[in-house]
Protein backbone atom coordinates (compact mmCIF):
# COMPACT_ATOMS: atom_id res chain seq x y z
CA UNK A 1 0.00 0.00 0.00
CA UNK A 2 2.71 2.71 0.46
CA UNK A 3 3.67 2.40 -3.00
CA UNK A 4 -0.13 3.00 -4.12
CA UNK A 5 0.19 5.82 -1.54
CA UNK A 6 3.27 7.15 -3.10
CA UNK A 7 1.96 7.30 -6.28
CA UNK A 8 -1.35 8.61 -5.84
CA UNK A 9 0.86 11.64 -3.79
CA UNK A 10 2.58 12.40 -6.93
CA UNK A 11 -0.57 12.28 -9.45
CA UNK A 12 -1.70 14.73 -7.12
CA UNK A 13 1.05 16.70 -7.39
CA UNK A 14 0.81 16.69 -11.60
CA UNK A 15 -2.67 17.31 -11.22
CA UNK A 16 -2.02 20.56 -9.10
CA UNK A 17 0.34 21.64 -12.11
CA UNK A 18 -2.34 21.09 -14.48
CA UNK A 19 -5.09 22.85 -12.85
CA UNK A 20 -3.06 26.04 -12.54
CA UNK A 21 -1.67 25.80 -16.08
CA UNK A 22 -5.47 25.75 -17.28
CA UNK A 23 -6.42 28.21 -15.14
CA UNK A 24 -3.28 30.36 -16.17
CA UNK A 25 -4.78 29.65 -19.99
CA UNK A 26 -8.28 30.84 -19.56
CA UNK A 27 -6.86 33.97 -18.12
CA UNK A 28 -4.45 34.44 -20.79
CA UNK A 29 -7.15 33.53 -23.33
CA UNK A 30 -9.28 36.35 -21.96
CA UNK A 31 -6.56 39.03 -22.51
CA UNK A 32 -5.28 38.12 -25.57
CA UNK A 33 -8.59 37.69 -27.28
CA UNK A 34 -12.27 36.84 -26.47
CA UNK A 35 -13.72 33.69 -27.95
CA UNK A 36 -16.21 32.19 -25.75
CA UNK A 37 -15.90 28.76 -27.31
CA UNK A 38 -12.41 28.43 -26.19
CA UNK A 39 -13.03 29.47 -23.05
CA UNK A 40 -16.04 27.39 -22.39
CA UNK A 41 -13.64 24.42 -23.67
CA UNK A 42 -11.02 25.28 -21.18
CA UNK A 43 -13.42 25.66 -18.17
CA UNK A 44 -14.68 22.20 -19.09
CA UNK A 45 -11.31 20.84 -19.75
CA UNK A 46 -10.31 22.06 -16.02
CA UNK A 47 -14.16 20.72 -14.54
CA UNK A 48 -13.02 17.41 -15.84
CA UNK A 49 -9.65 17.90 -14.27
CA UNK A 50 -11.04 19.25 -11.09
CA UNK A 51 -13.34 16.07 -10.84
CA UNK A 52 -10.25 13.59 -11.46
CA UNK A 53 -7.83 15.32 -8.74
CA UNK A 54 -10.62 15.88 -6.14
CA UNK A 55 -11.40 12.32 -6.65
CA UNK A 56 -7.48 11.07 -6.59
CA UNK A 57 -7.56 13.30 -3.66
CA UNK A 58 -9.83 12.33 -1.74
CA UNK A 59 -9.01 8.39 -2.01
CA UNK A 60 -5.37 9.22 -0.33
CA UNK A 61 -7.30 10.92 2.41
CA UNK A 62 -8.90 7.78 2.71
CA UNK A 63 -5.60 5.27 2.69
CA UNK A 64 -3.99 7.86 5.26
CA UNK A 65 -7.34 7.73 7.41
CA UNK A 66 -7.46 11.67 7.05
CA UNK A 67 -9.80 12.93 10.08
CA UNK A 68 -11.31 15.94 8.21
CA UNK A 69 -12.23 14.22 4.55
CA UNK A 70 -15.88 15.18 4.97
CA UNK A 71 -14.93 18.77 5.65
CA UNK A 72 -12.27 18.77 2.58
CA UNK A 73 -14.89 16.51 0.47
CA UNK A 74 -17.68 19.40 1.14
CA UNK A 75 -14.63 21.77 -0.08
CA UNK A 76 -14.49 19.85 -3.28
CA UNK A 77 -18.46 19.53 -4.12
CA UNK A 78 -18.74 23.07 -3.45
CA UNK A 79 -16.13 24.06 -5.90
CA UNK A 80 -18.00 21.78 -8.27
CA UNK A 81 -21.00 23.47 -7.76
CA UNK A 82 -19.52 26.77 -8.54
CA UNK A 83 -17.28 26.01 -11.45
CA UNK A 84 -20.66 24.28 -13.04
CA UNK A 85 -22.53 27.36 -12.30
CA UNK A 86 -19.78 29.86 -13.37
CA UNK A 87 -19.28 27.73 -16.60
CA UNK A 88 -23.06 27.54 -17.14
CA UNK A 89 -23.28 31.48 -16.80
CA UNK A 90 -20.70 32.07 -19.70
CA UNK A 91 -22.21 34.37 -22.08
CA UNK A 92 -21.01 36.94 -24.73
CA UNK A 93 -19.79 39.35 -22.62
CA UNK A 94 -16.47 39.97 -20.51
CA UNK A 95 -17.93 40.31 -17.26
CA UNK A 96 -18.96 36.49 -17.49
CA UNK A 97 -15.92 35.55 -18.66
CA UNK A 98 -14.05 37.54 -15.93
CA UNK A 99 -16.03 36.36 -13.35
CA UNK A 100 -15.51 32.66 -14.02
CA UNK A 101 -11.26 33.69 -14.64
CA UNK A 102 -11.63 35.34 -10.97
CA UNK A 103 -13.58 32.68 -9.41
CA UNK A 104 -10.91 29.98 -10.70
CA UNK A 105 -8.19 31.58 -9.37
CA UNK A 106 -9.71 32.30 -5.89
CA UNK A 107 -10.52 29.10 -5.21
CA UNK A 108 -7.79 26.87 -6.76
CA UNK A 109 -5.16 29.25 -4.93
CA UNK A 110 -7.54 29.42 -1.51
CA UNK A 111 -8.08 25.51 -1.39
CA UNK A 112 -4.20 24.74 -2.48
CA UNK A 113 -3.25 27.22 0.28
CA UNK A 114 -5.40 26.57 3.01
CA UNK A 115 -7.26 23.12 2.63
CA UNK A 116 -4.74 21.03 1.09
CA UNK A 117 -2.03 22.23 3.30
CA UNK A 118 -3.75 21.18 6.09
CA UNK A 119 -3.92 17.81 4.56
CA UNK A 120 -0.15 17.95 3.04
CA UNK A 121 0.88 18.59 7.11
CA UNK A 122 -1.42 15.68 8.31
CA UNK A 123 0.28 13.43 5.56
CA UNK A 124 3.75 14.54 6.93
CA UNK A 125 2.57 13.93 10.61
CA UNK A 126 1.47 10.35 9.26
CA UNK A 127 4.64 9.90 7.86
CA UNK A 128 6.79 10.71 10.51
CA UNK A 129 4.79 9.12 12.89
CA UNK A 130 5.87 5.58 11.04
CA UNK A 131 2.85 4.88 9.66
CA UNK A 132 4.21 4.77 6.23
CA UNK A 133 7.78 5.07 4.10
CA UNK A 134 8.48 8.59 2.60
Amino acid sequence: MDRRINLLREEITLQHGNLLAIAENLKVSLEMYFDLDELKALANRLLTLAELHFTTEEALMHMVKYRDIAFHAKEHLNILHGLRENITCLCHDLESCNDLVNSVNDWLIDHMNRVDKEFENYYVFFINQGFLDA
